[in-house]
Formats: structure tokens, sequence, C-alpha cells
């Protein structure tokens, strides 16, 4: 290989500001497999491989095991910037992060390919479709040649055994051990006190193609994790795409409402939030006493709104047009163009007395949870911009009781 990649290199000195392009392909049936790699110089040099696997593999193994070889044979060229294509969907979005890889197996691929391309300056896998792809895909199938014959331009390799394996350790051991061994063997513990707790409790669980459930009276099966589990489902809940960092008790809540169950989970819970850094950050710890707050009452449901400055929302065209606003004595409400826009929808403007300010406590409140909501998911250059921004200027407007030295948000 080394002769013939020095023949057909030439001068291996590439370009800065070019890429090589790769195109990489899979196939595989219940015996062995194949890939096909096909990578292109910034000067139109062509280098074509095809690899035999003589062991069984999947198919989206045999697209990881595909682009692993297209990486090596780039390295080997001297390519340093590089531009993947490959038809398979599932790989290159979990390798781009759009999609999770949950097999364990890919995930030893995902990150063997990870580890590749940082040996890079830059690597891009993108997605494209199998007619843009179809030299690839005959190359993969072409695996099944013997090495060695046919084409003698054509780089042939063979792969006897896998070059990621999936080891299986022993755990340590769990709360759930003496519950999967009763309802699998009818195991009890010698103590007849503990072996009676054991039954009783049993009869809350299920085992459902080799995975424990907790079963409920008005809820669906709760997945049973392990304790070296937690730790990830609990972070994705509490600060992933869909967390807005609440507390222990809702948290704890939320993973039941997720449909996962482990027997510390409210403890555990609780001792995430504590130790998480921006939740601590932006406690809302109470320097007054509590008091309460005053209602707004009404004859309708919106017929009457308690405003302020948060937004701006749709409001007005999801719930329609109320009968009163009350608001503070802000300059943005008392506006004449926001008087105006008011009186042409004849909509009645209140205001809260200045020396009752909590009239509009209700919405005041409102307000205070959801910008602590939002400083907990922003990190502190996006805070100051949030209160520093004048669409949230009456958020942030400093009382007059605090300092002017003395940051407004603590």
């Amino acid at each position: 290989m080394a002769d013939f990649l020095a023949e057909m290199m030439g001068d291996p000195t590439e370009a800065p500001s070019t890429r090589w392009k790769l195109h990489v392909d899979g196939a595989s049936n219940q015996m062995f497999g194949g890939a096909g790699i096909i990578l292109e110089s910034p000067t139109g040099v062509v280098y074509e491989q095809s690899i035999k696997f003589e062991f069984s593999v999947s198919n989206n193994q045999v697209e990881y095991k595909a682009l692993l070889g297209g990486l090596v044979l780039a390295k080997e060229v001297g390519a340093t910037r590089l531009e993947a294509c490959s038809d398979s969907q599932v790989a290159t979005s979990q390798i781009n992060g759009a999609h999770q890889a949950r097999d364990s197996l890919l995930q030893k691929y995902m990150e063997k390919v990870k580890e590749l391309a940082a040996q890079f300056e830059e690597v891009s896998v993108q997605h494209v479709l199998r007619e843009r792809n179809m030299r690839a895909d005959l190359l993969s199938k072409l695996a099944s040649t013997k090495p060695g014959a046919g084409n003698r331009s054509l780089i042939q390799g063979l792969a006897k055994e896998p070059t990621v394996t999936l080891h299986i350790m022993r755990v340590r051991p769990s709360w759930m051990d003496l519950i999967t061994e009763f309802l699998e063997s009818g195991k009890l513990p010698d103590d007849e006190k503990t072996a009676k707790a054991l039954r009783r409790e049993t009869a809350k669980y299920a085992i459902i193609q080799g995975q424990l459930f907790k079963k409920g009276l008005s809820q669906p099966l709760l997945k049973c994790l392990h304790l070296n589990q937690t730790e990830y489902v609990l972070k994705e809940v509490h600060e992933g795409c869909y967390g807005h960092h609440i507390g222990g008790k809702a948290l704890a809540r939320k993973l039941i409402r997720a449909d996962y169950y482990w027997s510390s989970m409210m403890k555990d819970s609780k001792d995430f939030v504590r130790k998480c850094v921006r939740c601590q950050e932006n406690a809302n710890f109470h320097r007054a006493p509590a008091a309460e707050l005053s209602l707004l009452t009404s004859s309708r449901p919106f017929s009457q709104w308690g405003v302020d400055l948060l937004g701006p929302f749709p409001v007005i065209t999801r719930f329609g047009i109320p009968e009163a606003v009350i608001s503070n004595n802000g300059t943005q409400f008392t506006d004449k163009r926001f008087v105006e826009f008011l009186a042409g929808l004849g909509i009645k403007q209140k205001f809260s007395s200045v020396e009752h300010p909590q009239t509009n406590g209700q919405v005041e409140a409102a307000n205070k949870v959801i910008l602590l909501g939002l400083k907990k998911q922003l990190d502190k250059k996006m805070v100051y911009g949030l209160t520093n921004s004048p669409q949230l200027s009456g958020l942030t407007e400093r009382p007059s009781n605090c300092p002017r030295g003395k940051p407004l948000f603590d």
C-alpha cells in the first residue's frame, strides 16, 4: 500500500485552503460485511479502497466501520481538512449530535470516529442521497472479492476481527438485585421478616424482556434504573433541552412523568439540585417576611388583566380583548401611544396605587419567576445583556432602597 500511495500521490503537500472529499458506504449480510471508500484529493487524484469484514456485522456498524476506514486512509495520505459524505442517516445524525446513540456498541464506534477526527485540522460529516454515493456503494459490494485479485488500481483490505468491541463489566450491587432474583428464580433472603417484606414489595414490579419495571395504578410502567445511570438522567431532565432548573421535589416528579424510577430518587433529586451551581447562584433568598398577595377579582376569565413589562407576548391574539388592564405607573404604561392603543380597543386602563403596590403583586411575582428561570438557563454574559435590555427595563428598574453601588441581581 505504501508503494501504491507514493506512486499515486506525488507531492503530498496540501494547500491549506483546500479540502479532501471522502465518500464511504457499507454493506452487510448474515456472514460478513464490506466497506467502500473513495478519497479525492484537491488536485483530483482519486483513491479507491474496498475492505472485507470476515465476521458478522450490522448495517449501522458497517457504516461506522466504513467511515473509520476512510479516516485512516485520509490520515495515511496526509490530508488535514476533510469533507466526509455518507448515505447513512443514522451514523451522520449521531456523529453530528442531531440524534442520540442508544446502542452501547454504536456509542463506542462514535467515540472512535470522534477520536480519529480530532487528529485532523477540520472534519465535517454530512448525509448525502444514495444516488450521489453509488460508486462507494458498489465498492462495498465488491468487498466479497478475494483480496489481491481483480482491479490492481483498487486498494483491497481484509479485517478478520472487529476494531471496536463491547466489554461487559460486572456492576456494583444494586437495589434491584433482590427484586430481580425473586421475580426470575423465586430466591428469598434467609431472614423471614426480610423475605416477607420482599415478597410484598415485588408485587409492584414486573420484568419485561429482561428489564425491570415498576407498576402503578394510574401511571404507565416506569423503567427502573441502576445507580450508575441516574446521574445522566438527572442532568438531562434538570438542565437539558427541556429542563429549566426546577427544585428537588419537582425534579423527582418530572422523572416519574418521564417514566423513570429508582428507590432513592427523591433524595438524589434534592442532592443534585443542591449541588447545581446555577441554581445556587440564582437562588431566591427571602429578605422580607412573606405577605399575602392582593388577588385580582373579575366577573369572567381574562376580563381584567394585571400587566408588567416582560415580553412581548401575544396575549391579546391568544386570549382576546380584555375589559380592563391594571399596571403600575411606569412610563411605558402611561405613554400616549399605549393609552391610545387601549382606547382604540375599548380597554379600560387602571393603575395601582403608588402607596399600595401589592395591588399588582400577582403579576410582579409571575415576572419574578419567569426572569429567575431565564437567568438559570443563561450564562453571566447573557444575563448582563438581559438585565440591561431596554425591552426588559421594567423588570430591571432599580428599587429606591437599593444602593447604586450594589448589583441589582445578587
